[in-house]
């Protein structure tokens, strides 16, 4: 009989799998197949329960939520963006180096940014410009992008961290996500190097860096730009000429929940009679973010307020549902 359940289990990987490839809707394969598999087993109310339990489960939502609700926040005030224009900043045209910075900066910025849509949306609209105006390649200036997406193996707040924390406090109640990182910092920054040395050999194999050539403008000039547009072009394609302000406290607001988590995580420094305080939970730590959020950036609290709730209700759809 376990032999069977460990070839139904096969089965079900391999359908899922091809299931995703045919670009079927993620929480209907994942529920059918988990269904299936239930009935299979002669335990068809078993998959129910599994369901349910983890609806209400609170370590689950309290982290994944909060954590997204303050992903929604920082994209409301475009703190996100200001964090993204002031590390990109600094660079300048500093022709093939640029490649394997841009996939390092997405990575440590996906850490402050759990979301990789959200942090692939905030880089890529500053960064992409910056590489195709560069010499690089539309196609490697959206790789090297895609490629920093990971970061966020150690972020506080992202879901797959708060999930791995939470089945291990089955067994060690004083496991955090904190600890999760500390586990596979190793790893994750190994990965990185790798990813930084791949992506630049295939940028030099397939040659997708080309000194003087300015891919931003030949795009826009191809698409039919007149007079008008081409001037838009080289706007856009001399993005360091004209410099937006950036305020630098909006572009710090990000990094408050990471920055308190940090600290709190630390054994030498959660026990200083001024730090005590940082030792809370994600939930907290991103619910104190968007409250510092809302001092800083003068917004209405009622519209973060709403933002927050928007970023929590997507958060339980879109994550807790898978």
């Amino acid at each position: 009989m376990q032999t069977f359940r460990l070839l139904l289990a096969l089965a079900g990987i391999v359908a899922v799998v091809a299931l995703l490839i045919m670009k079927k809707d993620t929480k209907t394969v994942l529920i059918g197949v988990g269904l299936v598999l239930c009935v299979l087993c002669l335990k068809p109310l078993d998959g129910l329960g599994a369901f349910t339990s983890y609806m209400t489960k609170a370590g689950l939502i309290k982290a994944i939520c909060a954590s997204m609700g303050f992903a929604f926040v920082m994209k409301f005030t475009e703190c996100d963006r200001a964090l993204v224009n002031l590390l990109t900043r600094p660079l300048g045209n500093i022709g093939f180096l640029l490649i394997p910075i841009v996939v390092a900066l997405t990575y440590f910025i996906n850490i402050a940014i759990p979301s990789a849509a959200g942090c692939s949306a905030a880089v890529g609209a500053t960064l992409i410009p910056v590489m195709m105006a560069a010499g690089v390649k539309p196609e490697m200036a959206g790789a090297a992008v895609f490629a920093g997406t990971f970061g966020s193996v150690l972020s506080p707040g992202s879901a797959h961290n708060v999930f791995v924390a939470d089945m291990v406090k089955a067994h060690n109640p004083s496991y955090t996500v904190q600890d999760v990182i500390g586990v596979q910092f190793s790893s994750a920054i190994t990965a990185l190097i790798v990813v930084l040395i791949v992506i630049s050999i295939t940028a030099i194999v397939c040659k997708d860096y080309v000194k003087g050539v300015n891919f931003l403008a030949q795009r826009e000039n191809s698409a039919g730009a007149d007079g008008a547009s081409s001037a838009a072009s080289a706007a856009g394609s001399n993005l360091d000429a004209q410099p937006q302000k950036i305020n630098v406290l909006y572009a710090l607001m990000p990094l408050v929940p990471l920055v308190i988590l940090i600290i709190g995580g630390t054994s030498k420094l959660n026990t200083i009679s001024f730090l005590k305080w940082t030792k809370m939970g994600v939930a907290e730590a991103m619910l104190l973010g968007a409250i510092v959020t809302i001092v800083i950036t003068m917004t209405n609290p009622q519209k973060i307020t709403k933002e927050f709730f928007k970023g929590m209700g997507s958060a339980y759809a879109d994550i807790m549902g898978i």
